[in-house]
């Protein structure tokens, strides 16, 4: 693009704002341009606004959230719930911002999502998956090991029955080199142990703590009560 060029775009930008400052923040929020962003929030464009954007086959929902955590802008991100944007808004389909992240491997957003009060055990409708399983899917260790860190469930089954772990690495271009598919389904597999052994040994402690009250209750000394002789 030409300097006149990028002039004219940004002219053009210039009067889409003040036109129509919610389809504005949506391209901002998706390009990362924080400042943008804060500023058409502060005159009043709308965190949640939905907008319908033709792809030229069908037209999709998209909206500023899903935009900036698809592209894994945290700043802005961040921007647009301390705004009121609902972290959990719905796109498509039943798909949330952190389904949107997950899909394209954005972990840190992920992790970011969960931390802001996001499900990370949200079904979208086509297939009824988690997070998780499009994770495992994508054969994504560093998304999976943030969902389960932030107490992502490894026993949710989507509408054919399958548990995160089975999917792993179900999708043909996860990792189009064999070494570094089997590298990352290991490591998702051992996230996964890891998880079990921790929950496991949290169990045991819980237990072990239960059965130390128990014992301290029923060996504690009888109260004796002495009544007072009448007068």
């Amino acid at each position: 693009m030409t300097p006149m060029d990028a002039r004219k775009e940004a002219m053009r930008w210039a009067q889409i704002e003040k036109d129509d400052p919610d389809f504005a923040l949506l391209h901002y929020a998706e390009i990362g341009h924080l400042g943008k962003v804060k500023k058409l929030l502060a005159r009043g464009a709308d965190a949640d606004s939905v907008q319908h954007i033709d792809t030229g086959i069908e037209q999709v929902k998209d909206t500023p959230l899903y935009a900036s955590a698809g592209a894994g802008h945290i700043a802005v991100a961040q921007a647009l719930i301390a705004a009121g944007a609902e972290v959990d808004i719905e796109a498509d389909d039943g798909w949330r911002p952190l389904h949107h992240a997950t899909l394209n491997g954005q972990s840190a957003m992920v992790a970011f999502l969960a931390a802001s009060g996001a499900d990370i055990n949200r079904r979208e409708e086509l297939e009824g998956q988690t997070p998780l399983h499009i994770a495992c899917a994508r054969a994504d260790e560093k998304t999976v090991a943030a969902l389960v860190k932030a107490g992502a469930r490894r026993d949710v089954r989507d509408d054919l029955g399958r548990m995160p772990e089975d999917v792993i690495g179900a999708i043909g271009g996860a990792a189009s080199d064999t070494q570094d598919k089997k590298r990352r389904t290991g490591a998702i597999r051992q996230i996964f142990a890891n998880a079990a052994a921790a929950e496991h040994a949290r169990a045991e402690a819980a237990a072990a703590a239960l059965t130390t009250l128990q014992k301290d209750i029923s060996i504690a000394k009888p109260v004796t009560v002495r009544r007072r002789m009448p007068k």
